[in-house]
């Protein structure tokens, strides 16, 4: 049979086949408009379907970024949503939704929490450990809250924008930077790096021409007074740094 009869005929079984079906209702006319309906109906259908699958996948989205925000006391590190799957499309459009405050470049702040400045800091700047006065602070051997924070930094830091932000900055030889370093947590619950007990009273010593005579004496009083002070950590401490001589002078008052 010729190639153009046969789809001629095939054309026609088709048409004859759903003028059966529906013998009443249907004309040969009509099927096309019939068909072209249908695809109508369908291709809105889905439509709707995709909005509706989207929006849900969405708003999930904005549901875990919440979930983030909560554990983390109402910060947002884009980083952190990122290593979720969430992209930074979403995060933006979370972060204009909610009227979260940006802190630095990759940091949001919820407006429904205490900014803690302490936590901010180092999250802006992970280079640094809070020592010397923010250090006692933190570590309960004063009772005076630090007016400005106070951080070591490793020697050639570039630490020009955290002294414009009043931040006083000791720097210190890389090979030190790290000698007893441990956590604390903020007033707010959130946990910093800081200097122990031990590292801080040495450093205390190296830089006494700076910090108030009050502050200084207090300190080692208050670390005298600790349960949990390790003399021997101290002095092993301070022969590094280099001031075993003058602490043992003050120890001989103090013990």
């Amino acid at each position: 049979m010729e190639p153009e009869r046969r789809v001629r005929l095939n054309k026609f079984n088709v048409l004859r086949s759903i003028r059966q079906a529906y013998p009443c209702t249907v004309t040969i006319i009509q099927i096309p408009i019939l068909l072209d309906f249908c695809l109508h109906v369908y291709f809105y259908a889905y439509i709707i379907y995709n909005k509706s699958v989207k929006g849900s996948e969405f708003m999930n989205r904005l549901e875990q970024i919440g979930e983030i925000s909560t554990a983390g006391n109402g910060v947002l590190r884009t980083s952190e949503v990122i290593s979720k799957g969430i992209s930074k499309t979403t995060l933006a459009k979370f972060v204009e939704k909610y009227n979260y405050e940006r802190i630095s470049h990759g940091i949001y702040c919820s407006p429904d929490v205490w900014k803690d400045g302490l936590y901010l800091l180092q999250l802006r700047c992970p280079k640094t450990i809070f020592s010397h006065d923010t250090a006692l602070f933190l570590l309960d051997m004063t009772d005076q809250e630090p007016l400005q924070y106070t951080v070591t930094v490793k020697s050639g830091y570039n630490a020009t924008h955290l002294r414009e932000d009043g931040v006083k900055v000791f720097s210190i030889k890389k090979d030190f930077f790290e000698l007893g370093i441990s956590k604390a947590k903020t007033p707010f619950g959130n946990e910093v790096f800081i200097y122990n007990p031990e590292r801080t009273v040495c450093d205390m010593i190296r830089s006494r021409s700076q910090i108030e005579i009050q502050i200084f004496q207090d300190a080692m009083k208050q670390y005298i007074r600790r349960k949990d002070k390790n003399l021997h950590l101290l002095m092993e401490y301070a022969k590094k740094l280099r001031v075993n001589h003058m602490l043992s002078k003050y120890l001989e008052v103090l013990l």
